[in-house]
């Protein structure tokens, strides 16, 4: 037995999607985006737990289905600037630039973080 943490031993996302969704279609990318300053262990958490939830497989771009809010969306929304960053910095441009165009029941992202 290696005693080191499950998730070094998982090779990063291939070609086999699963995405959990709870009723309302969130994701824990949703949630990791919702990440709370007092709630974090140690300083770079929510960046780093987003990190990892991207390389296995969590979409950014997917819409929760009564709000249709995105990750970037609620991210942006909650104030938690590092996960933004941290999801800007993962997904490049071009996908930065669809889901910011993604509208959801609030309105623009755009609108949402200024």
């Amino acid at each position: 037995m290696s005693g080191g943490h499950a998730a070094r031993n998982l090779e990063p996302y291939s070609d086999c999607p699963r995405v959990e969704k709870n009723l309302d279609g969130f994701t824990a990318v949703h949630y990791a985006a919702e990440i709370r300053a007092e709630q974090l262990h140690f300083p770079g958490e929510d960046a780093k737990l987003m990190n990892l939830l991207i390389d296995y497989g969590g979409q950014v771009d997917l819409q929760s289905l009564n709000s249709n809010e995105t990750a970037m969306h609620m991210a942006a929304r909650s104030g938690n600037q590092a996960v933004l960053l941290a999801m800007v910095n993962k997904i490049g441009a071009g996908t930065v630039q669809i889901v910011q165009n993604k509208q959801s029941k609030v309105g623009a992202l755009c609108r949402v973080a200024f």
